[in-house]
This record gives structure tokens, C-alpha cells and sequence, in this order.
């Protein structure tokens, strides 16, 4: 996130040579840097076409595996300005 200037809530464009999604930026403490996590398979996430190259139309697209860059679209909106970026993961320490 430091590298790239971007922090809680700010909106990012994840996108390789296949396609591209726009994402709301919430950090998590499982994430490895240089790693992200996107809803797939699932009514409410949404991917866009950031698929390998291997994927065609007939099979489910390999979203896992798959490269892609971020860049930063714009600093958080007023309307997330309340949300809470706490982690949601329990931790037994």
C-alpha cells in the first residue's frame, strides 16, 4: 500500500492483459504483500475480466493463479469516510 500511496477505502483498478475490475482498497492481516483477495463464484463479487490467458468461454474462469496489476483510481470517497477497517479475522492472541 505504501508503494503505491494508497490507503482504507481508496479505489483501485486491478487489470492485466485480459481485462479489468475496480476495488475499494481494505487491508487484512492475511494478505501477503503483493497479494489480493477478490470475491468470485459468489452473487456479490465481481471480478470483472481479470481472468489468465487460458480461460475461454466454456469452462469457469481460472481467477486463482492469476498476475495482475494495481494502480490507484482516486483517494477514498466521502461516503466511506465512517466505514470501519477493523480486521474481521478473530485472532486467539
Amino acid at each position: 500500500m505504501k508503494e503505491l500511496s494508497i490507503g482504507n477505502g481508496y479505489l483501485v483498478e486491478i487489470y492485466n492483459e485480459s481485462g479489468s475490475t475496480q476495488a475499494i482498497v481494505y487491508p487484512t492481516p492475511a494478505a501477503r504483500k503483493g497479494e489480493t483477495f477478490m470475491l468470485f463464484g459468489y452473487p456479490t463479487g465481481a471480478v470483472g475480466n481479470v481472468i489468465n490467458a487460458g480461460t475461454n468461454e466454456l469452462v469457469l474462469p481460472n481467477y486463482k493463479q492469476t498476475w495482475a496489476n494495481i494502480r490507484k483510481i482516486s483517494d477514498a470517497p466521502d461516503n466511506v469516510k465512517y466505514r470501519s477497517f477493523k480486521s474481521n479475522q478473530y485472532s486467539t492472541t
